[in-house]
């Protein structure tokens, strides 16, 4: 700089390129060596600390069910948000689903283009700047028990092409639908006298997430029994037992007071 005489001041400027490696880039000190006159020693003064906040594209990723069980053989789709909530444009974005075992592909969309390579759902999107919300979708056809959890995942760059760290998504568990049957017996006295009628009922219903198919419902009867007579869908006797066939129960609340479907009866002496 050379002399500087009192009360004069003087200027000196650097241009940096902010690469992204590092940001924000750490505050800096500017420092000067400066003696009095020709004869006072050597003497050092330091700026203020200077720092460099730079714009940045940060994605965030949300990914969700159309619904809470997946029945065998109904399709599911998975939904994702994409958002870039930074204050850069991102670029080359590019978002994939590894779909969970169990999970057929069926179908997806969104985005400049999508597709499935045997293992995930891939898409690729526009640049999408500050701001910016991107759907996306993906339907599997449950054709086994799905396995648990399952996430998606973006790479992107920033405006300036410099790689951006992966963001991934909320974890998503879409458990099987099951049935789950249950079975209510009563009788209709609590005392009865030898040779006096008594009827027992079994109400019944699905209280699962899934249909109950296949359905048996048996009865042994109480040492002693004399005729019986039954009522119910498919009943039959067979020896010391009562047995009720049904082809399916749907899922629905369980009423002993009042089943549905209808309960099974049968009445002995």
């Amino acid at each position: 700089v050379g002399s500087l005489a009192p009360g004069a001041s003087a200027t000196a400027s650097f241009t940096m390129s902010v690469t992204g490696a590092v940001c924000p880039v750490p505050a800096t000190l500017a420092e000067a060596d400066f003696a009095n006159g020709a004869r006072g020693p050597q003497s050092r003064v330091v700026s203020n600390a200077v720092g460099v906040t730079c714009v940045q594209a940060v994605l965030e990723l949300a990914k969700s069910a159309d619904r809470a069980v997946a029945p065998l053989g109904s399709p599911l789709t998975y939904r994702l948000t994409l958002t870039n909530t930074g204050t850069d444009t991102a670029t080359a974005v590019t978002v994939w689903d590894t779909l969970p075992p169990g999970a057929a592909f069926v179908s997806c969309a969104g985005g400049t283009g999508c597709g499935w390579d045997g293992t995930r759902v891939t898409w690729t999107a526009a640049d999408m700047p500050p701001g910016g919300t991107l759907a996306l979708e993906a339907v599997a056809d449950p054709a086994a028990n799905l396995g648990c959890p399952n996430v998606a995942e973006v790479a992107y760059a920033n405006s300036a092409g410099l790689a951006r760290p992966h963001a991934v998504s909320n974890p998503v568990c879409v458990p099987p639908a099951q049935a789950a049957l249950s079975l209510t017996l009563t009788g209709d006295r609590p005392v009865y006298a030898s040779g006096q009628p008594v009827t027992h009922t079994i109400a019944f219903g699905n209280a699962g997430t899934d249909t109950a198919v296949n359905i048996r419902i048996w009865d042994t009867l109480p040492a002693g029994s004399g005729s019986v007579s039954f009522t119910g869908p498919g009943a039959v006797q067979a020896g010391d037992w009562v047995l009720w066939t049904l082809p399916a129960v749907p899922p629905g609340a369980i009423d002993p007071k009042n089943p549905q479907p209808p309960p099974v009866s049968g009445t002995g002496s």
